[in-house]
């Protein structure tokens, strides 16, 4: 089982890594959304339930983001209730000191993909 939660997450990792390397908003958002559900699967499979959780938030927000120019997911509250959501997950979630760099993460993505010009979602997403 940790050998196919491992496989998982190298598949998610080259998901992310690839998502960075598009040149579009839209495409960016949806190889996000691949390496988020491939990493809330992979997280789960560990029993990592903060990571798993934090992925499914963060996917739920690639769907919502990739419909930006709808009206409805142009509203600013989606990047505010997604970073409230990763907050409070983060604290349900809570074990330990390490506990916030998910959380730290995840408002940082949060950010960077509100962002529509692809250069600077890169910028604000490599810390």
């Amino acid at each position: 089982m940790d050998t196919i939660a491992q496989i998982l997450g190298i598949i998610a990792l080259s998901f992310a890594v690839v998502s960075y390397q598009q040149k579009t908003h839209k495409r960016i958002l949806v190889f996000q959304l691949l390496a988020n559900t491939t990493f809330c699967i992979h997280f789960i499979m560990l029993g990592a339930v903060t990571g798993g959780i934090l992925n499914a938030v963060a996917a739920t927000r690639a769907i919502i983001f990739v419909n930006k120019g709808k009206k409805w997911a142009e509203n600013k509250i989606w990047l505010w209730v997604f970073c409230a959501v990763s907050i409070i997950v983060g604290i349900l979630t809570w074990k330990d000191l390490y506990s916030i760099l998910p959380i730290l993460g995840m408002l940082c993505t949060t950010a960077a993909l509100w962002i529509k010009t692809p250069k600077y979602v890169r910028l604000v997403s490599f810390p």
